[in-house]
This record gives C-alpha cells, sequence and structure tokens, in this order.
C-alpha cells in the first residue's frame, strides 16, 4: 500500500478494458484488494466497492485482503480526509436562517439609491454572489434587475451596446436578449402602463409654463432646458462620477446637464454629497456670477408679484338692478360706520383690540 495521494485516479470512471484487468488479478492471480487497488491507482475501498458491483462478491467486507486493509495507515489517512471534507462542506453549507436574512429585501422594489449601488458594485468587478449578499437579494433578482438597466438604457436613453455592457456587466448576446424580451412586452402593454412612467399631463403642462417663463424673462436661462424635469438614475451616476472623480465645479456641472445650480445641489445632498448648498465646489463662483443675479432677480420679482396679490382688495358689485345695487351700497356704509365706531372706541381706549376680517367687495 502506498500513500494517500497516490491513488490519483480515484474518481475516474471505470472503463471496460479496466473492469476485466480487475477481474482477471482476483480470480486469476488471486491477488488482494491492496495489490490490485496500487496496479489501478484507486483506493482498495473502491476496489472492493467495484468487485461487488460487478457480483464476484456479495458484501466488501468478503475481499481479499479487507481485514488488513481497514487495520492499515491507509485506512486512517482515508478516514480522517473523508472528516475533514465533511466538516468543511457542512460550515460551508448556508443556513436556513441566515439565508432568509440575506433575501430581507426579496420582491422590494428598487429605488434609486440601491440601483446605483448596483451599478457601484459592476464597476468594482464585484461577483454578483457578493452584490446580492449587499442588497439582500438572490443572484437572480440581480440579473434580473442588471436585464431591466439594459432594456431601459436602449429604448428610454438610446444608449449603444457597448456603453451597455460597460454600466450592467452584461454580454452582447444578453443585452440582445433583454432588449428583444422587453420588445416581445411592449407589444402587450397598453397605454396604462406607458402612463406610469411618465408624467401627468398636468405635470407636463407646468413644466412646459415654467420652461416658457423661464425663457421669457432671461436668455441667459435658455441653456437650462433640463430645469424642473426628473433625474434618471444614469444622469445621477454620471453626476457622483463627474463631481468625486472628475472633480468638476458647481456651474460646469450645471451647464453640463443643462440644469440650475440650485437643482444640482439638491441632488447632491440628497444623495449625502455635501452636507450643505455651502459645501458644494464652486459656489463662491457661482454666487458672483451673473447667472445667479439673474435667477434672483427672478425670484424678487415673482416675491413681488405674490405680495401684491395678497394685499388687493377686490371690488365685486352685483349689476343685476338698481335696487340691488342701492342695497349693497346701503351695507357697505353701515359697515363703514360700524368700522368708524369701532375706531373711536379703540382710540379712547373703551374697547379691547379685536382682529376682523378684511372686507372684499368684488367687482363683476
Amino acid at each position: 500500500m502506498n500513500r494517500l495521494e497516490y491513488y490519483d485516479r480515484q474518481k475516474e470512471a471505470w472503463l471496460e478494458d479496466e473492469l476485466q484487468a480487475l477481474r482477471s488479478r482476483y480470480e486469476n492471480r488471486e491477488l488482494t484488494i491492496s495489490q490490485i487497488g496500487d496496479a489501478h491507482r484507486r483506493r482498495p475501498g473502491s476496489i472492493s466497492y467495484m468487485l461487488k458491483k460487478i457480483g464476484i462478491i456479495t458484501h466488501n467486507a468478503q475481499a481479499r485482503g479487507y481485514p488488513e486493509y481497514v487495520s492499515s495507515d491507509l485506512y486512517k489517512s482515508i478516514l480522517n480526509a473523508d472528516t475533514r471534507t465533511e466538516y468543511e462542506r457542512t460550515i460551508q453549507k448556508p443556513n436556513k436562517i441566515t439565508t432568509q436574512n440575506t433575501l430581507a429585501r426579496k420582491g422590494k422594489k428598487w429605488d434609486d439609491d440601491e440601483v446605483l449601488k448596483l451599478l457601484t458594485s459592476i464597476q468594482k468587478k464585484k461577483s454578483i454572489a457578493d452584490i446580492a449578499v449587499e442588497h439582500e437579494r438572490s443572484p437572480g433578482a440581480i440579473n434580473s434587475e442588471r436585464k431591466k438597466l439594459a432594456a431601459d438604457y436602449w429604448f428610454n436613453d438610446k444608449k449603444s451596446v457597448e456603453y451597455i455592457s460597460k454600466w450592467t456587466g452584461l454580454s452582447k448576446d444578453e443585452i440582445e436578449e433583454a432588449i428583444e424580451r422587453r420588445q416581445l412586452k411592449d407589444q402587450s402593454r397598453t397605454e396604462r402602463a406607458d402612463a406610469k412612467t411618465s408624467l401627468t399631463e398636468q405635470n407636463k403642462q407646468q413644466e412646459q409654463q415654467e420652461k416658457q417663463d423661464i425663457d421669457e424673462e432671461s436668455a441667459l436661462l435658455k441653456e437650462y432646458t433640463n430645469a424642473g424635469t426628473p433625474w434618471t438614475v444614469q444622469e445621477t451616476a454620471d453626476l457622483i462620477v463627474e463631481y468625486n472623480e472628475r472633480k468638476m465645479s458647481l456651474l460646469d456641472l450645471s451647464l453640463l446637464h443643462k440644469r440650475l445650480p440650485t437643482g444640482i445641489i439638491a441632488r447632491l445632498k440628497m444623495h449625502k454629497i455635501i452636507q450643505t448648498y455651502k459645501d458644494v465646489r464652486g459656489y463662491i463662483e457661482y454666487r458672483l456670477s451673473d447667472l445667479w443675479k439673474e435667477i434672483a432677480a427672478i425670484k424678487s420679482k415673482a416675491n413681488k408679484a405674490k405680495r401684491v396679490e395678497t394685499t388687493v382688495v377686490n371690488l365685486h358689485i352685483n349689476k343685476k338692478s338698481p335696487a340691488s345695487l342701492e342695497l349693497e351700497v346701503s351695507e357697505l356704509k353701515d359697515e363703514v360706520k360700524i368700522l368708524k365706531a369701532r375706531l373711536n372706541e379703540l382710540q379712547k381706549g373703551l374697547a379691547p383690540v379685536v382682529k376682523r376680517n378684511v372686507v372684499n367687495v368684488h367687482l363683476a
């Protein structure tokens, strides 16, 4: 018998010629299972097992030389190796409770932050198994979201296959499959599904009005065509890379994304890239720019118009008939008399101060 490492054909399949040689060595030459094992470079236990399988013996212990084998150092080495393998298999086996904990987000909707985290992990070349643990989802859910993003990039953002492969880590075939699946799915969708991924008509009209107001107020603001529109996941990811890695300033980011600096600042704060608006790179430069002055002027004008709106007294006189007009005038005169009397009492200190509603008289 040899050392355990000698038997390197232990897991190989038995061929017909080898089985005939086994039968000849055991029946004709009457060799022991240890001697046959050395010849075949297989463990003696495997030899006895095969002898039983081909019908030469009815039990492993009946094999010639079996008692000597089970008392040998080789047998003890095999037992130790098998015990160690079983122990490693036991500690590596996932616990049911742990599996439930790692799937805590199973079935939950993906939000923008989690998608950004997924894209970042893919860029860092992490394995799908590691990403699944980080997201507390199954590997299948991770791959499903990658394919969904691939289809979104293709149909919504009009990105190339190379670009999609870079951000999702999918192969060309996988991307084409995701695109084909989305096409088949879209064929059976109704307009209600499209409405879920788009703004309501009211929001669209409001955004168009805001853009129109900006265009009318200042030529400077015409360049910021994305102001007021929702951020996509990819645009947010690009913004974070441009700010953290490319070290772009606030005004440069604003021009690149065609959004007002206030929108850039709000997005960076939302994703905790900065703590306050003053922390953003290039904020002082922005405060000294013509753009900031123009925005401040527009806000001042809007606030002034709002204040005027709240202080205007709207007069409404019903012109149905002279009689009704005389009645309303008479009521107004009585109200004025009451107010004057009240004012005199206040001036003399005879009455407590009481807040009264402003009289609104509307003209029709």
